[in-house]
């Protein structure tokens, strides 16, 4: 294949200011919406493992694809010189082999394919690359001899190299697996997931079929624990709090202080007066308020 004609005829969109335009008309002015991105490439709308992954089946060829329903956009770059069937977009699984759902339907394109997830809240995310090598799975063609090599790139950053599906599953066609990748930070609300074919692996056979394929993506967001000291801090600010509502809602109901001088009353010239509204008025029985002495104590001045 012509890789120089190939990115000849599908030039890469002005990706930051093309992007940056969707997302304002996708987030409605609030760029960190989301924690989350599950996209099932090449298939349909399903559930799997309790998450819900949204369908991406769109057979347009196009350097840019988007739905204005989803936080997501991919753009699939190159040609099949042997095939212009839009259909060899999106792959299904050789008849009578087993995997799950997730893994029947793939996408695939012919040099680089590249997924771009919006309006995501800032941080580090947990990626994972689900993938099944469904097209070199043939016996009878002979296209399980085939190879597939491309690259994996996200954020910008080279991340695998050689990447080949069937060396990670023992050369065994129609298994699906995983690739893992951990603390991949977001910024400016926005991210990049490209798989590359440079050249490597089988071309010709079948169909020059030999770019890059996906089954499906997740994104997670990686919420951090907090420090150890961070959490003791917290303990203990907590209980203080505790302590200090707790000992205001005793002395609100008396159970503090100086309950028996607020509830215990006195008669005076058929008036009613609490301990504490004597002693208050007494300058707490200040000497500067004694007039004398009487037959039971001490007289004081005060004014009720």
């Amino acid at each position: 294949m012509d890789l120089t004609a190939c990115a000849a005829a599908n030039s890469e969109p002005n990706n930051r200011e093309t992007l940056h335009q969707i997302m304002d008309n996708r987030c409605d002015g609030e760029k960190s919406k989301y924690n989350s991105l599950f996209i099932n490439a090449g298939g349909e709308r399903i559930n799997f493992e309790q998450n819900v992954f949204d369908e991406d089946n769109s057979t347009l060829l196009t350097t840019l694809y988007e739905n204005s329903k989803k936080p997501w956009a991919y753009s699939c770059l190159g040609e099949f010189v042997s095939s212009t069937d839009s259909t060899n977009y999106i792959q299904n699984i050789t008849c009578g082999a087993s995997v799950p759902e997730l893994y029947v339907k793939a996408r695939l394109c012919p040099q680089s394919l590249t997924y771009y997830g919006f309006c995501l809240h800032n941080g580090d995310y947990n990626v994972k690359l689900h993938f099944a090598e469904i097209v070199f799975a043939k016996d009878e063609d002979y296209s399980s001899l085939g190879k597939r090599v491309f690259d994996i790139y996200i954020q910008g950053k080279p991340l695998r190299r050689d990447f080949n599906i069937k060396q990670k599953t023992g050369n065994t066609p129609n298994t699906e697996w995983i690739e893992n990748f951990t603390d991949i930070y977001v910024h400016d609300n926005l991210l990049e997931i490209r798989l590359f074919w440079a050249g490597k692996g089988s071309i010709d056979d079948p169909l020059d079929l030999s770019g890059p394929i996906i089954s499906a993506i997740s994104v997670t967001r990686n919420i951090k624990p907090l420090p150890i000291a961070w959490i003791v801090v917290a303990s203990i600010l907590t209980a203080v709090l505790l302590l200090v509502l707790a000992l205001a809602f005793m002395w609100r109901m008396g159970y503090l202080g100086d309950r028996d001088l607020r509830m215990t009353k006195v008669e005076l010239q058929g008036q009613s007066y609490t301990i504490k509204q004597v002693k208050d008025a007494t300058g707490n029985f200040s000497p500067t308020n004694k007039i004398g002495n009487g037959r039971f104590g001490m007289i004081y001045k005060v004014i009720l």
